[in-house]
């Protein structure tokens, strides 16, 4: 299965939103675009839960290793 979908976002985009709102630094990220089309697709991003287990499970299968 490929990350974003195990994350359950439309796209890579909107993947990287959900996982930097639920990062533990509380980063804010920055969409970088004027483009309405691109801002709607990712304010979908916005609707979707990602708790701190969940977070850890996707950094875990991204880089392929167990968080100590």
């Amino acid at each position: 299965m490929i990350l974003f979908q195990m994350i359950g976002a439309r796209d890579v985009a909107a993947a990287a939103v959900v996982r930097l709102l639920a990062h533990p630094a509380r980063i804010m990220p920055v969409l970088g675009t004027n483009n309405l089309s691109c801002i709607a697709k990712l304010d979908a991003a916005c609707a979707i839960t990602f708790d701190r287990e969940r977070w850890f499970e996707v950094f875990e299968a991204a880089n392929g290793c167990e968080v100590p």
